[in-house]
């Protein structure tokens, strides 16, 4: 396996997200956590970005259209709610230096340029909100060590997942329909509109 399919296999193995609503989410917003609104401008915003960055980056497969990108990202900002929320829920925190620490780690074994576009085409993350990411990396190594101190890295980590699992069941989380559905079985918005063209997409 290459590194940048190492980076994407390490990558796809942190995210997890969870809910469930069959409820239409609120007029001018991308999907709702809870009392929490995540907003269409957010995410056209970031699509924007992450589409230009996209298609300025060398040419080394065929690049993902703006409609799973948009929903990597509606993905990611709910999956970024449900652990702040859990952070606050066992009182810990995640400092700028570790953020920029473990950023530095990342670029120093993988490449700078190989991790910025693994991230904007894998997970839909552009420059702007790279640290946002680590941030919330870092967040899901903390909750596994809150909720299971004395456990294996892969204990920690099943335990994390099962712990946004449980928080996430007590939320809403509705998801525009251009996003996809719902799906609890699978932890995430599927079956996205491939059809919507960036164009589309970025007038709304």
């Amino acid at each position: 396996m290459t590194k940048l399919g190492k980076l994407g296999a390490c990558i796809a193995a942190l995210l997890l997200v969870a809910g469930c609503s069959a409820k239409p989410v609120h007029a001018g917003s991308a999907a709702r956590v809870g009392d929490t609104l995540i907003k269409q401008s957010e995410v056209t915003t970031q699509l924007t970005e992450t589409m230009a960055q996209i298609q300025n980056a060398p040419a080394t497969a065929q690049a993902p259209d703006a409609g799973t990108i948009g929903q990597k990202i509606v993905n990611r900002l709910i999956i970024t709610d449900i652990v702040d929320r859990a952070l606050e829920k066992l009182g810990q925190k995640v400092t700028e230096s570790e953020v920029v620490k473990l950023r530095y780690s990342v670029y120093e074994q993988y490449g700078q340029d190989v991790v910025e576009q693994q991230l904007a085409s894998g997970q839909g993350v552009p420059l702007s909100q790279i640290d946002a990411f680590f941030r919330t990396v870092l967040a899901q190594g903390y909750i596994g060590s809150a909720v299971l101190p004395k456990g294996t890295d892969q204990e920690r980590s099943n335990a994390t997942g099962q712990y946004l699992l449980q928080l996430a069941s007590t939320l809403e989380v509705e998801v525009a329909p251009r996003y996809g559905t719902w799906d609890p079985s699978q932890l995430q918005a599927v079956g996205v509109d491939n059809k919507l063209s960036f164009a589309q997409q970025s007038a709304q």
